[in-house]
């Protein structure tokens, strides 16, 4: 069905080239669904490779489609796939498990050596979900957890006292021959403004899997670790291969992207929904280089983590009021070089919009202001810095001239374990 809205008689203001008898046609919305209950279905689950779930569920591609897409790749490895309710500007997808019973927010399917190894479903976010009457979300909350206890047949543990995490949730947790799975949310009773709900979700996962369900990982990935992970090109790039992909999304939370992405890639222990509760202290929304610093600065005192500050925003320029910088262009140049010799990704405040990178900004995302992305590698051939922004497929390896990325920076900083 088309809809058009005609301007005749209509006190509206034309675009330039429109004529007063022209018409608009608006896209309709289009609604598909996508049933996730084969992601309960372990003993197939966790032999299912990217092609084989491109089969059971329809990807985003690029360009036009003959079918609605039900999910959209996160790189181009198809290593992490995502189901989104809104996953384009036309196309509302209706997630739900257990028969259709349960509505779903939001899915990331993670692949791991080619097969599918796990996987975090989202019933409800405070970020992004509208308000829950507290019954609504409690009797939500025994209806996933019924449903899982019947679909797996056995009978779950309860593991709040576990979990590896500092914020406290209410957790369980049932295991199988064939996977494990923990359902949680925040113990709204006994931290936070009592009586609130914030998030309520399940991680679903191979037997393998076990630390990463219980929120434990290795602590923190080894310096050889790290050096493996360095590339080279016969046309002079070195990069930082393996930095897991988020997708910001329509938040515009680069700074909570930047700081998950890295991490997972040094393996550090943290909580998503952490960053989403010190963003409720840092003003995020200023969105410039003093407001991503104070943020970084949160996530150092609540993770323990070695942030270093390399670039201060606040001490950018000289006093002298010359409007030359602290650091050099030279200085900039060698700090990449240091840190990405290591296989380190550095952390890179800029202002969106002053310079051109390959490729463009996207006409439909954040063209300006202030912004947080990752420096992941050089090339002294072409004087250009490669970098990684946290906008899904196709934004995994970019690049900027190092000139232009030295004058649009507000601040650098390294974030990984101790001792590196």
């Amino acid at each position: 069905m088309e809809f058009e809205i005609d301007f005749i008689g209509m006190n509206l203001t034309r675009m330039p080239g429109v004529k007063p008898t022209e018409s608009i046609t608006i896209a309709p919305r289009v609604v598909v669904e996508a049933d996730l209950d084969y992601l309960m279905n372990f003993s197939e689950l966790w032999r299912c490779t990217p092609d084989e779930f491109e089969q059971k569920y329809r990807p985003k591609v690029v360009g036009q489609q003959a079918e609605s897409p039900q999910f959209e790749w996160l790189n181009v490895e198809k290593s992490r796939a995502r189901f989104l309710r809104k996953i384009s500007t036309n196309v509302d997808v209706v997630l739900t498990l257990f028969g259709k019973s349960v509505p779903v927010e939001e899915v990331v399917v993670e692949f791991m050596d080619g097969r599918a190894a796990r996987a975090t479903l989202s019933f409800y976010s405070q970020g992004t979900s509208k308000g829950i009457p507290l019954t609504d979300f409690t009797n939500t909350f025994r209806n996933v957890g019924a449903n899982l206890g019947r679909v797996l047949n056995v009978s779950p543990s309860n593991l709040s006292a576990s979990v590896g995490q500092t914020v406290k949730t209410v957790s369980w947790g049932w295991k199988t021959a064939h996977g494990i799975a923990m359902l949680e949310h925040n113990d709204y009773a006994a931290s936070g403004p009592a009586g609130k709900p914030e998030f309520m979700r399940l991680k679903v996962a191979a037997p393998d899997q076990g630390d990463w369900i219980m929120g434990r990982l290795t602590g923190g990935v080894q310096p050889t670790g790290l050096a493996k992970k360095i590339t080279a090109t016969p046309e002079g790039d070195v990069y930082v291969l393996g930095v897991p992909m988020v997708d910001q999304g329509s938040e515009g939370y680069s700074e909570i992207a930047c700081c998950q992405r890295l991490f997972e890639f040094m393996q550090i222990p943290f909580d998503k929904r952490q960053f989403t509760q010190l963003s409720r202290v840092a003003p995020l929304g200023a969105k410039n280089g003093a407001s991503m610093h104070y943020f970084l600065g949160k996530v150092d005192d609540t993770f323990k983590v070695a942030l270093k500050t390399h670039i201060d925003p606040k001490q950018l320029m000289n006093n002298s009021g010359d409007g030359k910088r602290r650091v050099s262009q030279r200085q900039f140049s060698l700090l990449i070089k240091q840190y990405v010799d290591k296989g380190i990704p550095l952390i890179w405040a800029l202002e969106l919009g002053r310079f051109p990178e390959e490729p463009p900004l996207p006409a439909e995302g954040q063209t300006t202001g202030g912004h947080m992305r990752l420096i992941i590698g050089y090339n002294t051939e072409t004087n250009q810095i490669l970098f990684s922004d946290s906008w899904g497929a196709g934004h995994e390896l970019k690049r900027m001239g190092e000139t232009e990325g030295y004058e649009a920076t507000l601040g650098v900083y390294t974030l990984s374990s101790s001792g590196l």
